[in-house]
């Protein structure tokens, strides 16, 4: 994963290079088929429509970050499906985020560790892993936006 304290002090260079986000997000869920299909797991992928495809960021970052958290997805999934979301999060008066939600149908978080949970990395929703592949600080420098 992402080296969080490096990238807190400056000491990662970020790649900039543009690449279109459905097909990263559909090229990166289709490393995982195979191995959600051999669990008998769906895969579902919904961007929305209105959404900019054409962005600049970090790729290769970018789809190691979706890699981990799909893969979790699908890991402790032994039925029903893993569900990737991918939306513009307009924040108060900053500029549009784009948004990763993975749930999933897996054993879910218990109560206790929910409490641990940073509200910066990991937003969870009813008994689903649904969270943000990185900080909220993190997002605008790995996945920006391409005018």
């Amino acid at each position: 994963m992402l080296d969080f304290s490096k990238l807190e002090e400056g000491a990662v260079e970020l790649e900039s290079e543009p690449f279109g986000l459905r097909k990263l997000v559909e090229d990166t869920v289709a490393l995982l088929a195979d191995q959600a299909e051999r669990k008998g797991v769906g895969l579902a992928i919904f961007v929305d429509d209105g959404l900019c495809d054409g962005l600049r960021g970090d790729t290769g970052r970018l789809r190691q970050i979706l890699l981990n958290l799909i893969s979790n997805a699908v890991k402790f999934t032994n039925h029903g499906g893993v569900t990737i979301r991918v939306s513009e999060d307009v924040g108060a008066g900053g500029p549009p985020q784009v948004r990763f939600a993975i749930s999933d149908t897996g054993i879910g978080i218990p109560d206790a560790a929910l409490t641990r949970c940073s509200n910066a990395s990991c937003r969870p929703t009813d008994r689903s892993r649904e969270s943000l592949a990185a900080p909220a600080w993190a997002w605008p420098s790995v996945a920006g936006w391409w005018s």
